[in-house]
């Protein structure tokens, strides 16, 4: 058609004439003018490219229908399990008063636990923590909007806990949150300023949510600093300072006894109210060697501090896993991980040791534009 074009006839009965007709023409002045041709061609290459960038908010995989909701609660530290349960049986009735009864299939509360699935980034396993399913009938989810949901569900009386957010199951291979990001460190107090600052930044940004990391505390601990020079004049010693003072808190065995096939143990300790900080030591009174009761408290200076957090590392490193999701209607993945790129670059500067690796839908959206233009140079290299 191109090369030799005027020996086609076409048939003026069709309506479909004037459509070739147009077309042949346009055809000849293109072929005639080869460099507009070009330029035209660059120019609408270039600026659909400009418009999916610029005007259109790219989402990997838009979460619609969507099915189950997940809701993770953090219960103060050293909470038992028991308790952390109750939280969450009486959070799960907020929820279908909620949502409504007729709106939600099914709820699982799983205490001891926070894993959606294999490889999670937040996955902690503690008895202060715990993990809801919500589900949702496939009809009903087909009607709703995932955001308007979360919205409802972030209306939740927190009660005795101390965090509780909720996310939903997106369409597609799992690939992660809208955030994630791998922060590692051989100094863990920049670590952990880098990573409070980042927080604190990001929560300003409009749109971002559910901000989270898989930091685990220990909760309180004492440190003793024994007297060495009143522990000399009172005969004792720092064994004699640390046998009493596991008796306080874990307490001593003073008894065995077997009955009925069951054995049972008899521990003394301080009762549990006195246990709760360190005000409960200033009662208590060191036997030394000549049968005299000294205070404890001059003894040894106590001092109530964070507990070493759980250890996780990457490639050698200390790390800790920052992740976030965003409102789709407000910012988009990708804009989320390059401003926080920007961000990271800035306290780079005052925290040289960290190191951040991108992961999640930031990783996952590279890798399907990287294999989308590797697919279009070998299409315009075999129309070539």
């Amino acid at each position: 058609q191109f090369i030799h074009p005027s020996s086609l006839k076409l048939e003026q009965k069709r309506w479909f004439y004037y459509v070739e007709k147009t077309f042949f023409k346009s055809a000849h002045w293109f072929i005639a003018h080869p460099k507009i041709a070009i330029i035209c061609f660059v120019t609408v290459f270039i600026g659909s490219f400009m418009i999916t960038i610029l005007g259109n908010r790219f989402e990997l995989f838009p979460k619609e229908g969507v099915e189950f909701y997940f809701g993770r609660i953090d219960m103060p530290i050293q909470t038992p399990v028991q308790l952390t349960l109750n939280e969450m049986k009486r959070i799960s009735k907020q929820i279908e008063n909620l949502l409504g009864a007729e709106k939600v299939e099914a709820i699982v509360a799983r205490a001891g636990i926070q894993q959606v699935g294999v490889g999670d980034p937040l996955e902690k396993n503690e008895e202060n923590y715990g993990m809801f399913t919500i589900k949702i009938p496939v009809e009903v989810a087909a009607q709703q909007n995932p955001n308007d949901v979360l919205a409802l569900l972030q209306q939740i009386d927190l009660g005795n806990g101390q965090k509780l957010m909720f996310e939903a199951l997106g369409n597609g291979p799992p690939v992660g949150k809208a955030l994630n990001l791998v922060l590692r460190s051989d100094d863990e107090n920049e670590l952990l300023q880098l990573i409070n600052a980042l927080v604190e930044q990001l929560q300003q940004i409009p749109g971002v949510q559910n901000i989270a990391t898989d930091n685990i505390g220990t909760g309180q601990e004492i440190l003793v600093i024994p007297n060495a020079t009143a522990l000399s004049y009172t005969k004792l010693n720092e064994q004699d300072l640390g046998t009493n003072l596991r008796a306080v808190y874990q307490g001593l065995i003073v008894s065995k006894f077997y009955d009925k096939g069951d054995d049972f143990v008899l521990r003394i300790r301080f009762d549990d109210f006195y246990r709760k900080d360190t005000s409960g030591l200033k009662r208590l009174k060191i036997l030394n060697q000549r049968n005299l009761l000294i205070d404890l408290h001059p003894l040894a200076k106590f001092l109530e501090q964070p507990g070493p957090g759980v250890l996780k590392r990457y490639n050698f490193k200390r790390a800790i896993t920052l992740t976030a999701e965003v409102n789709p209607q407000k910012i988009t993945s990708v804009a989320l991980n390059q401003k926080t790129a920007v961000l990271l670059k800035s306290l780079q500067k005052q925290y040289p040791s960290v190191i951040g690796v991108f992961g999640g839908e930031a990783e996952s959206t590279n890798e399907s534009i990287q294999s989308l233009f590797l697919a279009l140079g070998l299409a315009v290299f075999g129309i070539l």
